[in-house]
């Protein structure tokens, strides 16, 4: 009998859950299709999958009708559907959390960091459970999200954060300089520095 499983620390919502099981439903497909004819004593199958700079990390245990367990890792490009499902701005938790907190929880959902300032002084935080409690104010000054899975669409996680000063998007492959020029119409402040990977004979044209 085979089967496959997500890791449960992977997923925080009901959506994000069905997408990052389809992913892992899509992986398993293939790795039996590729081990079926070499690996016949092989019974179980469990997947997890999380997301991380430059794509989404799986890991594959195999068990062997003998008891022996083999834990195999990879790494793959992420899905389209999962990038747009991790980039979608949640209104219903900006209402509730403010833009800033939402913000780091996309950024790092991501892969990336965020640098605070708070109550406690600016720090670089690379998880939303390392935010101070809700009743103190946060706001987001900087942005790393160098090889990351970010997209125009995420990039509206950056509109009316007041304190921002500075975001890397570089390595971000659907990034470019259209997009970065679009900032300011999109609530994005223009004293913001961005970096990104730029063109450069389009920027000489």
């Amino acid at each position: 009998m085979l089967r496959h499983t997500v890791a449960a620390g992977s997923v925080r919502s009901a959506a994000r859950a069905a997408a990052v099981g389809q992913a892992s439903q899509a992986f398993r497909s293939s790795w039996l299709r590729n081990n079926k004819n070499t690996d016949m004593l092989t019974r179980t199958v469990t997947l997890g999958v999380t997301p991380h700079r430059r794509g989404t990390a799986i890991s594959a245990t195999t068990t062997e009708r003998a008891g022996a367990a083999t834990t195999r890792h990879y790494a793959i490009e992420t899905p389209s559907f999962i990038k747009n499902l991790w980039n979608k701005v949640d209104t219903a938790r900006v209402r509730d959390l403010g833009m800033d907190r939402v913000c780091v929880e996309w950024a790092t959902r991501l892969g990336g960091k965020v640098k605070v300032d708070g109550a406690g002084g600016g720090r670089w935080i690379s998880s939303e459970h390392q935010l101070p409690p809700r009743d103190l104010p946060v706001h987001v000054t900087e942005v790393d999200l160098q090889g990351c899975d970010a997209t125009p669409r995420g990039l509206q996680h950056l509109a009316g954060l007041d304190k921002l000063q500075a975001v890397n998007l570089r390595g971000c492959s659907e990034i470019g300089a259209d997009v970065v020029r679009s900032l300011p119409s999109n609530g994005v402040p223009a004293t913001v520095r961005v970096l990104y990977d730029q063109d450069e004979n389009k920027d000489r044209a």
